[in-house]
């Protein structure tokens, strides 16, 4: 993974550290097979002592969490490499979700890390991320340890593929509460009405997000079908919940690394009785909490909530 900067970057990590391994993190979706990509990232880092990461916007450090996942699926703890970041401001607009220094302690894939940025943005980097930025050249520079080790438990959070809405509080505080237990956590937008394409594409890139504002999950990931829409000749609210159950069932992630990684989850939080099915198949070991949300219970309970699988 060693490249050539772009004309105009700068190439601080080189000055102050001209022996780093360089380095470029994988884009990432929350629908790709990163799995490879990532594998073949950790493998290049291999036993270097140091590995830099030029011009990274804090809005791409959640892509870091994927060498995590990597490293998970394979019973791995993190690289024993000093990683050094360097720390470019994001243009506006640009999301991080809320609470990235709880993930970072609990599931960065580096032993040790340096984040820094020029003198003149430090300060305003270090507030967004919650933890210390080095400005460029001024003293010594803070190392960060991570806290994720091998072995470390996974858990799961299945949630319905929503804009923010009135529980997106709670999908906030159960993924900010299991990624401060030390857990590995993943978080699954699941609908099995729903499927891949760009209209599905645009929705994920509004609902991550609006629903991460405050606290986000390490991964966050889309879980629906393949194959065509169902139909459901359902005649009754009964029966459209026992069919809905069955699709559910059918939700799928694609990133294989992920799939394998919620196969071994020993939690998982689903909310809505809509996402017992996918969290059933996706993670048949974990012990399952059901989060019902009134609202939803009361529709259900009245048949309205089924109206649409009709």
């Amino acid at each position: 993974m060693n490249y050539v900067l772009p004309a105009g970057a700068t190439d601080a990590v080189g000055e102050y550290y001209p022996g780093a391994l360089r380095a470029r993190l994988p884009a990432v979706t929350p629908d790709g097979d990163h799995g490879p990509a990532f594998a073949a990232l950790a493998a290049e880092i291999g036993l270097a002592e140091t590995v830099g990461f030029a011009d990274m916007q804090p809005s791409a450090l959640d892509g870091f969490f994927r060498l995590r996942l990597a490293q998970v699926a394979d019973g791995l703890g993190p690289l024993d490499a000093l990683a050094v970041i360097e720390l470019v401001p994001d243009p506006d607009g640009a999301h991080l979700a809320g609470g990235f220094a709880d993930r970072f302690q609990s599931g960065w894939p580096f032993a040790r890390c340096i984040f820094a940025a020029d003198p003149a943005d430090a300060p305003a980097l270090s507030a967004r991320l919650g933890l210390p930025v080095w400005p460029w050249g001024d003293g010594e520079p803070k190392v960060l340890r991570t806290g994720a080790a091998a072995g470390q438990p996974v858990a799961v959070v299945l949630q319905p593929v929503w804009g923010r809405s009135g529980s997106t509080t709670a999908y906030e505080n159960q993924a900010e509460g299991l990624v401060r237990s030390g857990r590995f956590t993943l978080r699954l937008f699941c609908d099995p009405s729903k499927r891949r394409g760009a209209t599905l594409s645009a929705l994920m890139e509004r609902a991550v997000p609006e629903n991460s504002a405050n606290a986000g999950a390490h991964v966050e990931l889309l879980a629906v079908p393949d194959g065509p829409p169902p139909v459901n000749r359902a005649t009754t609210a009964e029966q459209a919940w026992a069919a809905y159950f069955v699709l559910a069932a059918e939700c799928r992630v694609g990133d294989g690394a992920a799939a394998r990684v919620i196969g071994r989850a020993s939690l998982a939080i689903a909310n809505h009785i809509d996402a017992i099915g996918a969290a059933l198949r996706l993670a048949p070991s974990a012990a399952l909490l059901l989060d019902v949300h009134e609202d939803r219970a009361a529709a259900i309970r009245s048949g309205r909530g089924a109206t649409r699988l009709r």
